[in-house]
């Protein structure tokens, strides 16, 4: 480590520390002054294997290493020399503990030097690559690279993990903070697939579980004027990702916003090669987040259906379902039941039930379980299942949620009830205005029979 804290480049320093979560013995090494060291006895030994990578000169930099989580002997290494004007994007791959090496990524395939680099953990020919131009990503081990631009700007991409338990990449720049690359799972399946997923019509992707959240504001949150700093918060729920295969391709669209072309870009059976390294399209469509809330335009409205293990019809809405991946949101509440309302559809009116309760009906969150959700986009249809959990931070009996369905399926009855007798009281009051009207036409003689009834 160097002494030195003014940040004066002194060299012989060491950059990166890689052990094995394979072989405890196996860790690698890179390090400012060109060495790549590896050991497999735990540091008793050690082989500098620098002169192994093709086309690297002598002293560049060796900043990150990538190791497998399967394999032992198989790593990924970057390499940059910049400092020396050498932009050329330097990845190398090795699965024989560095006997040979192989370059995945080249000035050919992507933009900007390298950066880091990460394998996904199931699915190991899905890489995704920082350079100092952005974001790459690729489903067939490093032979094509797509840069992806939905969402995420050209930046310099510093660092990148994977979230073993909810499946995000989550992504260092610099310059502008911390990226989420929410449920990485979809482009798993293309990966698996071979990109075969992507010629499907439709296809329902295998969702992550969920959780019954309880949100709230902390203290002082309510005055915080132009102070404070909100990131964007998504809906909270069960995410559903959703492949719509494009009829045609629309124009590229700029980073981040709809309208990038669907498809994985460069590589692909009869893809056009675009005309500047990795400028394909940002990956499998542009992402778009639809859901049971979502008042957001996009393409036809798709019918969701959720069900519980009984088979009966526990959620039901409509939402937007574009080409390319689209994201629904189930916000983990059930249909809620409709309460009485002074006013009739489409009239005018005020008050009632309906304006005591809030108006509106009444839709509470599910039991803890596991859901099938049905997603209807035309005449094609898929589903996948969703495990909804309590929230892990609140300590919440079991029993504790069996009381409150069987205190909600209790007020439905109650609620029905009253919409029965209001309905039917609206319907008499609905006939004597029928029957006064009528009466405006009968002869004054049956008219002043009436009085004299009292009618």
């Amino acid at each position: 480590m160097t002494m030195d804290a003014t940040n004066a480049e002194n060299h012989t320093t060491i950059l990166a520390i890689a052990p094995s979560t394979v072989d405890a013995k196996v860790i690698w090494v890179g390090t400012d002054d060109g060495n790549l060291q590896l050991t497999r006895d735990g540091g008793k030994t050690w082989t500098n294997l620098a002169s192994r990578l093709p086309g690297v000169k002598p002293g560049s930099w060796i900043p990150y290493i990538e190791l497998s989580q399967k394999n032992a002997g198989e790593a990924f290494v970057i390499v940059n020399d910049y400092r020396r004007n050498d932009y050329r994007p330097m990845a190398f791959q090795t699965t024989d503990f560095g006997a040979t090496f192989k370059q995945i990524a080249d000035e050919k395939k992507v933009q900007g030097h390298a950066l880091s680099i990460v394998q996904d953990p199931e699915a190991p020919n899905l890489l995704w690559l920082g350079t100092d131009y952005g974001l790459y990503v690729t489903i067939d081990g490093g032979a094509t690279w797509t840069k992806w631009m939905n969402g995420y700007p050209s930046v310099p991409t510093y660092d990148m993990k994977i979230h073993s338990r909810d499946q995000d990449l989550i992504i260092a720049t610099f310059g502008r903070s911390l990226y989420i690359l929410d449920d990485i799972r979809p482009f798993r399946e293309i990966a698996r697939s071979g990109g075969k997923i992507m010629e499907q019509p439709f296809k329902v992707f295998p969702a992550g579980d969920a959780y019954l959240t309880q949100g709230r504001i902390s203290s002082g949150e309510n005055s915080t004027a132009d102070a404070m700093f909100f990131g964007e918060t998504e809906q909270r729920g069960a995410v559903i990702s959703v492949w719509s295969k494009p009829s045609a391709a629309p124009p590229m669209g700029r980073p981040g916003q709809p309208g990038g072309r669907p498809g994985m870009g460069p590589g692909q059976p009869g893809a056009p090669q675009p005309a500047a390294p990795g400028a394909g399209p940002g990956g499998p469509g542009g992402i778009r987040q639809g859901g049971a809330m979502a008042g957001r335009p996009g393409g036809p409205n798709a019918r969701v259906i959720v069900f519980d293990m009984q088979g009966d019809t526990v959620r039901s809405f409509e939402t937007p379902v574009d080409s390319g991946l689209t994201r629904i949101v189930w916000p983990l509440n059930r249909n809620g039941v409709q309460l009485p309302r002074r006013e009739t559809p489409g009239g005018a009116g005020g008050g009632g039930f309906a304006a005591f309760f809030g108006g509106g009906g009444i839709a509470p969150a599910v039991m803890p379980g596991t859901y099938k959700v049905l997603v209807i986009n035309g005449r094609f249809r898929d589903s996948t299942m969703v495990t909804v959990k309590p929230d892990p931070m609140l300590e919440i009996p079991m029993v504790e949620y069996q009381a409150k369905e069987a205190a909600f399926k209790e007020m439905v009855k109650v609620i029905q009830a009253a919409n029965e007798g209001w309905n039917r009281l609206q319907e008499v009051r609905n006939t004597v205005r029928r029957v006064d009207a009528a009466m405006g036409l009968a002869p004054d003689s049956t008219k002043q029979q009436l009085a004299r009834l009292g009618k």
